[in-house]
């Protein structure tokens, strides 16, 4: 026997409400700018007399994912001035923009291509292995970086992460002081930055 017609309304109703509640949340991208002046990016070096950092200031860009699944087509571009690289010593800052070019090549950057999640935290934060392509020199190659987003106020992020690079990868000769005191090849590279969504 057949149920009345406002019967089966009423199951209709009860089994589309049953199967919206089995659907995934939908995804949301969202779009991301660097906070000029408190974003960082820099690198950390070694020489036979001592260690030294560089760091710059001088960093922008864009960078796209969805928070709630950020293995989901993330993207983003990132450029730091070359020339804004600075080691607190100006005779090596010298030799720096020198080896690097950067009349040439004014541009670093980076183009995110996968984000491959490592662990999400109770607190909200996020860390895992980004992919993409670092620009140097006129030079690029692939990067992998381990990485940690923290949240911020105001939906905003903060990223830090480290990857190691050889510098004659990228066509840079690793500078030589005085004859015997020499630049190791490797460095490591280090972002500090802060996102926040773009309005």
């Amino acid at each position: 026997m057949s149920l009345p017609v406002h019967c089966r309304v009423v199951v209709a109703v009860v089994l589309v409400t049953m199967a919206a509640g089995c659907l995934p949340v939908l995804a949301q991208t969202v779009e991301y700018e660097l906070l000029a002046g408190s974003s960082e990016v820099g690198f950390e070096g070694s020489s036979t007399l001592h260690d030294f950092t560089g760091r710059t200031t001088q960093v922008s860009g864009r960078v796209r994912f969805d928070p709630r699944d950020p293995g989901r087509q993330p993207r983003a571009h990132i450029e730091v001035q070359a020339a804004s690289l600075d080691t607190d010593n100006k005779g090596r800052d010298r030799q720096m923009y020198k080896r690097l070019e950067t009349d040439r090549y004014p541009l670093i950057a980076f183009d995110l291509e996968d984000f491959e999640l490592g662990a999400r935290e109770d607190a909200g934060s996020l860390s895992g292995i980004a992919r993409g392509t670092i620009s140097i020199h006129g030079v690029s190659r692939p990067l992998a970086m381990e990485v940690t987003l923290l949240p911020e106020e105001g939906d905003g992020w903060k990223v830090v992460g480290r990857a190691d690079l050889e510098m004659p990868a990228f066509s840079i000769k690793p500078p030589r002081v005085l004859g015997f005191i020499k630049v190791d090849p490797r460095v490591t590279i280090f972002i500090a930055l802060h996102l926040e969504p773009h309005s």
